[in-house]
């Protein structure tokens, strides 16, 4: 989950900070328990955050486990001020828009404050469904028949269904 949602958060480059640095600890961490080290992958985590090569080259359980801590209580305390740093930014955003559109800021706030939060219902629908499943196509329907005891028949038409 955490993968997915680190590109897309623009408009918090704090979260979208701490994300990269709670990843790349966690993942390390996967690695130190299995004590096999892929330096490649790391080595290009560690580009887009600001990890010293001190404590990139250390492979101490402990050390990692403390450093993998100390990120995920940040990532949780920035996830609490979240849905605040976002109607902030969503403000910010309406401004310009109210600046291109020559309207009001009041109506273009209006307007991405009515599409987010349809966003977030969508999201919420989403993850409440789970996993897209495969429409119905036919049904199996089993009814009494008074000469050989069942009928079995299948439905594969819509209409019938």
């Amino acid at each position: 989950m955490l993968k997915k949602n680190i590109n897309k958060l623009p408009w918090s480059p704090t979260e979208q900070s701490i994300a990269r640095n709670f990843s790349y600890w966690k993942q390390k961490l996967v690695m130190a328990k299995k004590k096999i080290f892929h330096s490649q992958h790391l080595d290009q985590l560690q580009q887009h955050i600001n990890i010293s090569d001190e404590d990139h080259s250390n492979h101490d359980f402990s050390f990692i486990h403390q450093k993998m801590e100390e990120y995920h209580n940040q990532w949780k305390a920035v996830k609490k001020r979240s849905t605040q740093m976002r109607q902030t930014s969503l403000q910010d955003r309406a401004l310009m828009m109210a600046e291109k559109m020559k309207t009001n800021k009041e109506k273009a706030l209006k307007a991405i404050l009515a599409a987010e939060a349809s966003r977030r219902s969508y999201a919420s629908i989403n993850a409440i469904l789970g996993k897209h499943r495969a429409p119905l196509t036919q049904i199996d329907i089993v009814s009494p028949d008074s000469a050989s005891g069942h009928s079995h028949s299948t439905l594969t038409n819509r209409k019938d269904i």
